[in-house]
């Protein structure tokens, strides 16, 4: 049994334009298998800015509590989310984990140009490592689009 042909009329040039059933369905399938792989990636990088962070909470939390508690909620968010977004592809779900690492982004940054107003050493910005650059670098895979 051959796919049902579908025939289209374009305009006044009277151009036909012949697609079948099943090439449309192979690109919708190809489709939704890039936005799985998306995801997919973007969950291993969300988990793997969480191992970052955990590795570096204790240091964090000696220096200044108050960052040790952002690492260590920072790193549970990032290790929730993409088993969250395995179980559930919630557009709304994908906006949060996108604002979410943005927002650890924008502090990485307003801390490594101008400091933070708050810890030991107030508005003094911190060097740049090899550790939070990898983490951070990791933030465009954790933006998908929806």
């Amino acid at each position: 049994m051959q796919p049902k042909q579908v025939v289209r009329q374009s305009g006044s040039e009277g151009m036909r334009v012949e697609t079948s059933e099943a090439s449309r369905w192979a690109q919708e399938w190809a489709e939704a298998e890039a936005r799985e792989l998306l995801a997919f990636a973007a969950a291993l990088a969300s988990a793997g800015a969480a191992t970052i962070h955990f590795a570096v909470a204790k240091a964090h939390l000696d220096e200044y509590a108050l960052f040790g508690v952002f690492f260590v909620g920072s790193g549970i968010a990032q290790l929730v989310w993409p088993i969250w977004l395995m179980l559930r592809r919630w557009p709304p779900l994908l906006a949060l984990g996108a604002l979410g690492n943005a927002a650890i982004v924008a502090l990485w940054a307003v801390g490594r140009i101008w400091g933070l107003p708050l810890g030991p050493d107030p508005w003094k910005p911190d060097p740049v490592g090899f550790g939070d650059s990898v983490a951070s670098g990791r933030a465009p895979v954790l933006t998908p689009s929806q």
